[in-house]
């Protein structure tokens, strides 16, 4: 006995096949479109990055900043502790706002930052920066120092710029998080 369809599918076969053809391409389709859509908020709302404090990197003062819980505090009773916090920002815009979580503990002196682009040119800096924040005196809970937007180019790199006081009657002053939003 001769098949019939020699090479060809019966024609309710081939529709069946050409319907789960369609249906693919139609869920490729909505897949990607899905993406599209979930992907385009985050990209209009920018990029927001929480760092933990402990990310701070000693640029003057104690020898050796406490890390506790992941976040960086000064443990000096007479040295203040200066720290840059790095920020990564893979848009090249600047930065749209942030902010720094602190501990204050100190009754005479506050957490002070400022949120900085710098880049170098030959052999000079360049940047731009915002006006520095500070705590509103000692508290034993995180006060948040806000900041609005600094600028940038392809080539600056971003971080806030902190000063914390020493130790006062034995408790210690942190950053314990911040966060950027990329523009």
């Amino acid at each position: 006995m001769k098949p019939t369809h020699r090479g060809k599918m019966p024609n309710v076969v081939a529709g069946l096949a050409t319907l789960r053809s369609k249906w693919m391409v139609t869920i490729t389709m909505l897949m990607f479109a899905a993406l599209a859509v979930v992907g385009a908020p985050s990209v209009q709302a920018g990029d927001g990055k929480v760092y933990p404090g402990s990310m701070g990197v000693r640029s003057g003062g104690t020898s050796t900043p406490k890390i506790f819980f992941s976040a960086i505090g000064n443990p000096s009773t007479d040295n203040w502790l200066y720290v840059h916090l790095p920020i990564i920002n893979d848009s090249n815009n600047g930065i749209q706002r942030g902010w720094v979580r602190v501990i204050d503990m100190n009754s005479r002196s506050n957490i002070t930052c400022s949120l900085n682009a710098i880049y170098r040119s030959g052999p000079d800096w360049y940047g731009w920066w915002t006006p520095a924040r500070s705590s509103s005196g000692k508290a034993s809970y995180d006060q948040i120092l806000t900041f609005g937007s600094v600028g940038g180019s392809g080539i600056a790199h971003f971080y806030y710029s902190a000063s914390i006081p020493p130790m006062d009657g034995g408790n210690t002053s942190y950053i314990t998080s911040y966060r950027a939003e990329e523009r």
